[in-house]
Formats: structure tokens, C-alpha cells, sequence
């Protein structure tokens, strides 16, 4: 079974506003089941192939699968080659040939709700404070009151690397 897995880039390289068109197409395209990301639990990483991780998985409907997770950074040729790859799986039914199930890609349906609600990322430790404060500046609700590019771009010229957040600054 073969895996999309999405965390913040599309894979492949698909802009994420065509990203769920090119899903849909594919899957309908080659009659691809499509298994929710959900029922995969991963158990073990089993090694790297040419397009990503490779993991044992259990799956509440099929049991032990293999899962390839495709890197969201995969070049254009590897895609085709990836795709490619699917195609002839999918069309494949032979004993010594591993049965392509069906693909899935993972993602926080609730992430853009929890932004709008006011989540943000955490500071990291060692970050200077100035940059915290200058991105922070960037996520506030009044578009008008967001620093323009060229004021982020002035003010990261001139920024200063100390002091930095330790976790109580």
C-alpha cells in the first residue's frame, strides 16, 4: 500500500489549492480505493526507498501493510516515476508482486479552525526575542495593523540576536 503523507507541503510538488483536485482526479482516474489516514497505525520504520520512508503499518481492514510515505520535496522526473510506479501497481494482480491497496494522505481538518482561534506556534528556544516579536506582529487579526514587507524586511535587517527566549522571557 502506498501512503501520501501531508503535513504542511503537498506532496509532489501540487500547490495546495490543486492539491485536492489532483487527489480526487487520481483516485477516480485509476480506481484507486482510498483508505483513511485514521485506520493506519504505524508500527516500525522499515527502511528509505527513492520517494521516502518506508513503514510497517497496521490497518483495521487489511491487516499488516507497507506504507510509502512520499517526501513533499519529491523532484518533478521522480514524481512521473512515482506515479508511474502506482499505475503499473494498480493494474497489477500477481502472487509475487506486492498488492497495491490504495493510497491516503494525512492532515488536521481542524488546523485552519484552530488558527482562526487564535493558535500559534510555540517560540523555540534560542529564538531572539526581536524575531518572536516581529512574526507575532505578522498573525495579528487587522491585516492594517501587520507589518508591510518592507518593514519586515527593515527590521530584520537590523535585528538583534540577543537577548533570546529561554522559556520564561
Amino acid at each position: 500500500m502506498y501512503m501520501f503523507y501531508r503535513q504542511y507541503n503537498s506532496p509532489l510538488n501540487i500547490s495546495s489549492s490543486n492539491y485536492q483536485r489532483w487527489y480526487q482526479r487520481f483516485i477516480e482516474e485509476y480506481e484507486l480505493k482510498e483508505i483513511p489516514y485514521d485506520d493506519l497505525k504505524r508500527k516500525k520504520r522499515l527502511g528509505c526507498g527513492g520517494f521516502g520512508m518506508v513503514y510497517l503499518a497496521k490497518s483495521s481492514s487489511l491487516g499488516h501493510v507497507a506504507i510509502k510515505e512520499v517526501r513533499s520535496e519529491t523532484d518533478e522526473k521522480a514524481q512521473k516515476l512515482f506515479i508511474n510506479e502506482l499505475k503499473q501497481l494498480s493494474r497489477s494482480n500477481h502472487v509475487r508482486i506486492i498488492k497495491f491497496y490504495g493510497i491516503s494522505f494525512s492532515y488536521d481538518a481542524s488546523l485552519p479552525l484552530k488558527i482562526i482561534q487564535g493558535l500559534r506556534e510555540k517560540p523555540i528556544l534560542g529564538t531572539p526575542i526581536q524575531y518572536i516579536d516581529l512574526y507575532s506582529k505578522c498573525w495579528d487579526h487587522e491585516p492594517n495593523k501587520r507589518p508591510s514587507m518592507s518593514e519586515i524586511f527593515e527590521q530584520l535587517n537590523f535585528l538583534k540576536l540577543d537577548p533570546r527566549y529561554d522559556g520564561t522571557n
